[in-house]
C-alpha cells in the first residue's frame, strides 16, 4: 500500500492540483468579468464554420476587458493573495528539509533556497496571512461573509 501511495498517487495528486488550479484560474477570470452589452464594442465575425477566427485585435480586447475584472478594481488584494499562494507552495518545495526527504524517498534532490530566503518568505506568508485577517475584521462587506472556519483557516 505504501508503494502505490508513495509512487503513482503522488503523480496523480500532482496532475489533479495542476489541472484543478489552472481551471480555477480560468473559472475565477471569467466570474469576475463584468457582463454589459455595448453597441460599440465590435465583433469579431464569425469564420464559415462558426467559430471566431484568432487576431491581435481580440488580444486588445481581452486586455480592454480586463478593467472590469478584480484585478482592477481590488489590485492590492489580488497582489497580496498572488503573493500567499504561490509561495505557499513554492517555499515548502524548495524547503532544505523537505528536499532532504524528497532526496531520501525519491533518489534525487529539488534546488533548495537558504534557510534564511525561506525564514523570509514565510514571514511574508504570515504577513499575507495578517492582511487577510485585517480585511476580513475591517470591511464590513467581507466580516458579513466570514465565518468561524474562516477564522479557523487563518490560524
Amino acid at each position: 500500500m505504501y508503494e502505490i501511495i508513495r509512487g503513482p498517487m503522488i503523480w496523480v495528486s500532482l496532475i489533479v492540483f495542476v489541472l484543478g488550479t489552472v481551471f480555477q484560474v480560468f473559472r475565477f477570470y471569467r466570474l469576475s468579468r463584468k457582463v454589459t452589452v455595448s453597441p460599440h464594442v465590435p465583433s469579431l465575425p464569425p469564420k464559415k464554420d462558426g467559430k471566431k477566427k484568432f487576431s491581435p485585435g481580440r488580444i486588445v480586447g481581452f486586455l480592454k476587458e480586463a478593467k472590469h475584472t478584480v484585478i482592477a478594481i481590488h489590485p492590492v488584494t489580488i497582489t497580496v493573495s498572488t503573493i500567499f499562494h504561490v509561495l505557499l507552495i513554492l517555499v515548502p518545495l524548495f524547503l532544505l528539509g523537505h528536499n532532504e526527504l524528497f532526496g531520501l524517498a525519491f533518489g534525487f534532490n529539488l534546488p533548495s533556497v537558504p534557510e534564511q530566503v525561506s525564514d523570509l518568505l514565510t514571514l511574508l506568508v504570515l504577513a499575507c496571512c495578517g492582511f487577510f485577517l485585517l480585511r476580513r475584521i475591517f470591511l464590513a462587506r467581507v466580516r458579513a461573509i466570514t465565518s468561524f472556519y474562516d477564522y479557523l483557516v487563518l490560524a
